[in-house]
């Protein structure tokens, strides 16, 4: 389900200032979680516009490759079963529901945005932090004023093994007599791609999911 566009429209103007965390060293550490239920006990963080946000980060499971889940279950304050998220002017990162993350030290990914979207008052959003390199980096979550929400600092030491790779393409022109699937001649690597404004599932659809249940509680992979 994609989420309604009201109206957008994008000037995207890149820039290479430094970003302002002026308030990041008061920011909690984004916790390490393994289950929903844990992630809807955490004490949540109030961001502008009536948004509430509760952070985690979670391991992909064992048939994954190198990288991360970044979790954000979303609640808007409101009585009704849809919420209006508006920008008007800089964004950080890419979109984590109501809120960006970021893995820059610098605000080369900052640019300008003007748009209404539409979105459940309250959702579960993930996005993918690839660990698939050695070295250390910083996971921020930023509100759309710009402010560091909270924080994780990851240091890969052994970076993991993509063992799922793309293998075929679909050919763009069909040609008389041959498929519409084609080989590559050099496989990549594939990873799943989140997008940041859909949730993964919308308080309606919530008893309707079947999540794989363990020991430990719901299961966030």
């Amino acid at each position: 389900m994609k989420p309604l566009v009201l109206s957008c429209g994008l000037a995207f103007m890149p820039t290479l200032a430094a970003l302002s965390y002026a308030a990041e060293a008061g920011a909690p550490e984004i916790r390490e979680i393994t289950t929903l239920e844990q992630l809807e006990g955490l004490e949540p963080l109030r961001v502008a516009g009536g948004w509430e946000v509760r952070l985690g980060l979670a391991e992909p499971g064992a048939e994954a490759g190198p990288w991360r889940l970044l979790y954000c279950h979303a609640r808007h304050s409101g009585d009704g079963k849809e919420a209006k998220l508006a920008l008007d002017g800089d964004f950080y990162g890419q979109f984590l529901g109501p809120v960006f993350f970021t893995l820059d030290e610098r605000a080369d990914s900052v640019g300008k945005m003007a748009g209404k979207w539409t979105l459940p008052a309250e959702g579960l959003y993930c996005a993918l932090i690839l660990t698939a390199w050695e070295g250390a980096r910083t996971v921020r979550v930023v509100s759309g004023a710009g402010k560091v929400i909270a924080r994780k600092a990851l240091r890969v030491e052994k970076p993991g093994i993509c063992y799922w790779q793309f293998l075929a393409t679909w050919r763009k022109e069909r040609q008389a007599g041959l498929p519409g699937w084609a080989a590559l001649a050099k496989a990549y690597a594939a990873r799943p791609d989140f997008d940041g404004l859909t949730p993964l599932w919308p308080p309606d659809d919530r008893q309707r999911v079947k999540f794989a249940v363990p020991a430990g509680g719901t299961s966030l992979y």
